[in-house]
């Protein structure tokens, strides 16, 4: 796949589109979201080891890392002002979490479908925002729909990029404890 040109659509304006989250390259941990020739983010992991990601989005250039070893968390930070923007609580369950934002919004992410890997952002009165299906079994692909409630919130770009955040960081980890098991009864 090709890298696209800079980001050109705004995540408000795509409501109903069906987008996709997509690897760029095989063996790099860089993402676009697009629908057609548009792009609307891109998602770049500062390396395989390390829970970093850059984003950019055309209403802005953030940071998304997690933090916390017993409870764990993602930070949302905004790389022009160092200002952290949005923290995500996972369940403890693990399936999905709130986010708050420093504005005092929160959003909720919710399993819709444990076997089709259906989630959705949802506000506090439970209006969806915007859906996130995983693709094909795949980690690396997912399709992304922008619900009408997603014109009308300024936070969107960052929910579709910590959202799948999310699901890459429960790939990553579902696929490391398979591996450890692997190696543990093959030892």
């Amino acid at each position: 796949m090709q890298t696209m040109e800079p980001i050109s659509g705004s995540l408000r304006n795509a409501v109903g589109a069906e987008l996709v989250w997509q690897q760029t390259k095989l063996l790099k941990r860089m993402y676009e979201l697009q629908s057609g020739d548009v792009l609307y983010a891109t998602m770049n992991w500062q390396s395989s080891w390390r829970s970093v990601a850059e984003v950019t989005a055309i209403d802005g250039h953030w940071t998304i890392r997690r933090s916390g070893f017993w409870r764990q968390r993602m930070v949302v930070t905004d790389n022009a002002t160092g200002a952290e923007i949005a923290t995500f609580t996972p369940k403890w369950s693990g399936n999905g979490g709130t986010v708050s934002f420093s504005a005092e919004r929160l959003f909720t992410l919710n399993r819709n479908s444990m076997w089709k890997g259906e989630w959705t952002w949802v506000t506090p009165q439970e209006t969806p925002v915007l859906r996130i299906k995983n693709g094909w079994g795949s980690s690396r692909r997912a399709r992304l729909i922008v619900e009408p409630e997603g014109a009308n919130i300024p936070e969107t770009s960052i929910l579709a990029t910590l959202g799948w955040y999310i699901l890459i960081a429960a790939a990553d980890e579902t696929a490391a404890v398979t591996a450890a098991s692997v190696a543990a009864v093959s030892g």
